[in-house]
């Protein structure tokens, strides 16, 4: 194995193939990680629209029927209409006073707010695939309440991370091909290369004989047709100072 590798990083194929072959993990780690950091930045751009859209919504909502003292309406609205299971949107709403007291939930039972998420954590709520949001509400009186909800994010990340899986996938499967490609044509080249070898290491041992294949139009066919005719200029050379 250590032969092999020796061999591999003296020759001029094998270093061309390795600095390929690093050069093109390089790139597709490179856009990996753009894709990745461009789909979570999305995403979160996302979920803080969301976010923007729903409050907004809510309070307004929210703070017409409180300033009739009509909670009661809100809160069978709001009970028919939520899903503590949803994977997607609105999950919980609760609306408390200014001492903490839940005035209003749809919650089956409130035993312990969850604590609200700030802005500079919303990534990381959004992967766990559940934000609790708060924001202040005016409540009759003037007395300044708070409107809490749930925000589910579990649909948006499993689209999120299947996206990441597919997009790994493709550009695996990109690699491997041009690794495979770049691996035939090194092969080819390194044949044709080894062939000349091989002829120059008979001229020197003082046999004419053997010519170089000669395939294709490119460099390499050029240098092994001249080869060949050096050879054939040799051999006849060789021949008239023998007579």
């Amino acid at each position: 194995m250590k032969a092999s590798l020796k061999s591999l990083t003296s020759s001029i194929i094998g270093q061309f193939i390795l600095a390929t072959i690093m050069s093109s993990c390089l790139l597709v780690g490179g856009v990996l990680y753009d894709s990745s950091h461009t789909l979570k930045v999305a995403v979160l751009e996302n979920v803080k629209s969301s976010i923007d859209q729903t409050s907004q919504i809510l309070n307004l909502t929210v703070s017409t029927y409180a300033s009739a003292n009509d909670l009661e309406t809100v809160r069978i609205f709001f009970h028919e209409m939520l899903d503590q299971n949803s994977q997607n949107g609105l999950t919980y709403l609760i609306v408390g006073n200014a001492e903490g007291r839940v005035l209003l939930t749809n919650l089956e039972s409130v035993d312990t707010i969850p604590t609200p998420d700030t802005t500079n954590n919303l990534d990381v709520a959004a992967l766990r695939g559940l934000i609790h949001i708060r924001s202040p509400l005016l409540l009759p009186g003037r007395e300044v309440g708070f409107l809490q909800y749930g925000l589910s994010t579990k649909n948006l990340v499993d689209a999120a991370t299947k996206e990441k899986t597919s997009s790994l996938i493709r550009t695996g499967l990109v690699m491997l091909s041009t690794m495979i490609v770049i691996l035939l044509l090194g092969r080819r080249i390194a044949k044709r290369l080894n062939d000349l070898i091989r002829a120059s290491k008979e001229i020197v041992s003082g046999r004419y004989e053997r010519n170089v294949k000669v395939s294709g139009t490119d460099e390499l066919a050029i240098m092994a047709s001249n080869f060949n005719l050096w050879l054939r200029q040799c051999k006849q050379k060789f021949g008239r100072s023998q007579n």
